[in-house]
């Protein structure tokens, strides 16, 4: 197989553990757990860092976080290329489909020709629309506004019965019409959302996992949705959690992973209807977990703990390269950049990424930064603001404070060399300085509890 195709599927906030197919205890996988089995799957992968910007920078450059420096969406990534950049002068095609809005932050996805999915209903995007568009006297935003709020009663309503359209569901449907009329090359980046808090999947798929009825269901998301809009109190210690509401939340948390199995599943099947299975590389991974009551926290920052940057990783590579199997070796999901390239011929530009086909990694490095966010309360009562941390097993960690110039309880002290010198051998990139967030990007990310 020469100048392979690549499907690239990316699944926000997806914890290995709850993974069927790496754990057997769970059955939420029901695709993946057969396509694993095609697939090489690697069972200790870890993500350089604990929520999607900087990691999908981190899988695109083949940067370490450190190194790109983005870790808000208002600082332009530097002269460093993407894979996708790469690829797209090699001839491929190249595009990326989501409705995340940190794909049209930073330039992080340059390269990629970034088709965004609107999302029905969402009243405070369409006033914003509305009100934009009709200063600017922009027809079709006005038009787009006042269909996001007509159809918000509608959308409202298939909520409260748990029957709305599904978040990843018109990515997926977008790609694959874009899939369907591809030309051979092509790399394909979909990134879906559906397991990102708060969990609130179809009722078809919670029915798989508990019997809860509406009315306790809506109440769950509801103080999902309170556990997101007091994060900072959490963290500071300020709210607790109510335990007796998490096994319901993790059924949630399950359900919305079996949605976005079904998903995965119709993009895989449309590799064989359009004849491409064949000659497509497929990449399946999780960007990082979330904590579900671990650590008295909920979501995914403040804390580098194995549930938040263990993670899945499987690539099924129809060349060969990579053979089928269960792979013990470290891997990280920047490994991704120098691995896509050399699969489709390139040569990769030199990264502290390792590519999978060499199989050679002994450890692996995070890398965490809030320093240059503004915080509810004094900073002295949050958690360390930078976290670095190196990774060889669930017993052999160690997590560093470099601000106070210490170690986390139970860490491994002997692993301290390794990663100080892991940090001496990064190369930072200049960043191309920055650009404001627009109104509409704030009100989503805003939505996602990321602002």
């Amino acid at each position: 197989m020469t100048r392979p195709n690549f499907l690239i599927i990316s699944i926000d906030s997806l914890r290995h553990d709850f993974c069927s197919f790496l754990n057997e205890n769970e059955n939420t996988m029901r695709f993946l757990d057969d396509f694993a089995g095609q697939s090489t799957v690697y069972e200790r992968a870890i993500s350089p860092s604990v929520w999607t910007l900087p990691v999908h920078t981190s899988i695109f450059t083949g940067l370490y976080p450190t190194e790109h420096q983005i870790n808000d969406g208002e600082t332009i990534l530097g002269d460093h290329p993407t894979f996708a950049e790469l690829l797209s002068e090699a001839g491929y095609e190249t595009r990326s489909f989501t409705h995340n809005d940190w794909f049209r932050t930073a330039e992080m996805a340059r390269g990629f020709e970034h088709e965004h999915t609107r999302m029905p209903g969402m009243i405070d995007n369409g006033i914003t629309n509305i009100r934009n568009g009709a200063k600017d006297l922009a027809y079709e935003r006005v038009k787009k506004g006042i269909t996001q709020v007509l159809e918000a009663p509608l959308v409202k309503a298939r909520k409260a019965v748990f029957r709305h359209q599904l978040k990843g569901s018109r990515t997926v449907s977008n790609s694959i019409s874009r899939l369907k009329e591809s030309s051979s090359p092509f790399c394909y980046m979909i990134h879906l959302n559906d397991v990102h808090h708060a969990y609130r999947p179809h009722i078809s798929y919670y029915r798989e996992f508990g019997t809860e009825g509406l009315r306790t269901l809506h109440k769950n998301v509801l103080y999902q949705q309170k556990l997101k809009n007091n994060r900072e109190a959490i963290y500071t210690g300020n709210f607790k959690i109510d335990q007796k509401r998490l096994p319901l939340i993790k059924d949630l948390y399950r359900a919305s992973i079996l949605q976005t199995d079904r998903l995965i599943e119709r993009l895989v099947n449309t590799l064989s209807e359009i004849g491409e299975s064949e000659n497509t590389v497929v990449i399946v991974f999780g960007d990082h977990g979330d904590l579900i009551g671990e650590e008295e926290s909920f979501g995914h920052s403040f804390s580098v703990a194995d549930e938040l940057i263990r993670v899945p990783l499987l690539v099924r590579d129809p060349s060969g390269q990579l053979k089928p199997g269960r792979r013990q070796s470290i891997a990280q999901l920047n490994d991704i950049y120098p691995t896509v390239l050399e699969l489709a011929g390139e040569t990769p530009p030199e990264t502290n990424s390792i590519s999978l086909l060499d199989d050679s990694r002994n450890a692996a490095f995070v890398h965490f930064d809030k320093t240059g966010q503004e915080w509810e309360f004094p900073r002295s009562a949050y958690p360390p603001f930078r976290q670095h941390a190196i990774w060889k097993s669930t017993d052999s960690k160690l997590v560093y404070y470099p601000d106070e110039d210490r170690e986390a309880e139970e860490s491994n002290s002997r692993l301290r060399p390794e990663l100080d010198k892991h940090f001496g051998r990064l190369n930072p990139v200049p960043t191309k300085g920055e650009a404001r967030l627009s109104e509409d990007i704030q009100q989503q990310l805003k939505s996602m509890g990321y602002l």
